[in-house]
């Protein structure tokens, strides 16, 4: 008699074990990892200390970059287009749809910079592409995801972003004011 009484409890026990932990666990604890901006971040790791890189760049800081490195590719529609779609996987996250440092995760003290600022797109390609390959101040470093014509091809797309703030700047200008 005694065994028939645990087999239902324990039955009973299990069952709902169970559903409270799917009911816990769904669709609630999927939301953090199915997010847009986590994705880009899984894969910063940081090479060995002493590894060297076949085929890589020597290392050169961000501003020596600018004045040695051009960007090999023109600004033609299919590298727009494949730079548009790489900006959106890396870089939209802190930087937001048009550039300015409003992305989803940006905010706090230390904010995204406005890459269409004037003083940023006073610098040369060679700058963007070595901030992305080395980082500065609170972004990581970007070459172990990207390869250089990868971010060659976002450095496209940064450019066309500015022109198009220029453009949206001169016909918020050129449009009067209603009092």
């Amino acid at each position: 008699m005694r065994r028939f009484v645990r087999a239902p409890f324990g039955w009973a026990l299990a069952a709902w074990l169970g559903t409270a932990t799917v009911l816990a666990a769904w669709p609630w604890s999927r939301d953090m990892v199915e997010q847009a901006f986590l994705r880009p971040l899984v894969l910063m790791l940081r090479p060995a200390e002493g590894s060297v890189f076949v085929g890589a760049l020597r290392p050169i800081s961000n501003e020596a970059a600018e004045g040695a490195l051009r960007n090999p590719y023109s600004a033609t529609a299919e590298h727009r287009a494949e730079g548009a779609r790489l900006y959106r996987r890396y870089c939209f996250v802190c930087h937001g749809a048009t550039g300015r440092g409003d992305g989803p995760v940006a905010g706090g003290a230390l904010a995204p910079a406005d890459l269409t600022s004037p003083v940023l797109q006073q610098r040369g390609d060679g700058y963007f592409y070595a901030v992305m390959r080395n980082g500065v101040r609170n972004m990581a470093q970007y070459h172990e995801m990207t390869g250089p014509r990868e971010r060659w091809l976002i450095v496209l797309h940064l450019r066309e972003l500015a022109a198009q703030a220029r453009a949206a700047e001169r016909q918020r200008a050129a449009t009067p004011s209603v009092p």
